[in-house]
């Protein structure tokens, strides 16, 4: 105990680093799994990405995978 005494101040004073994940993570994520689900059911990967960025541009406030699923659907749905 006497031999670290003044050596731990540094450690004292340091703080547990917190993963946050931003708003634009946390889309690259939904993103993320919702190309990996398409690509599983046989989209090409520049399709695929295509349908993820109308979802977005059609609905910006997304905030799971499975609601951008439904987005693209929904727009691939004939009128």
């Amino acid at each position: 105990m006497a031999k670290l005494q003044g050596k731990m101040g540094k450690f004292t004073l340091m703080r547990d680093r917190v993963a946050v994940q931003s708003p634009s993570t946390q889309l690259s994520d939904i993103a993320e799994e919702a190309l990996h689900i398409l690509l599983q059911l046989q989209y090409k990967k520049a399709e695929a990405e295509g349908m993820i960025k109308k979802a977005f541009e059609r609905s910006p406030k997304l905030a799971t995978s499975e609601e951008l699923l439904n987005e693209i659907y929904k727009q691939r749905k004939p009128s």
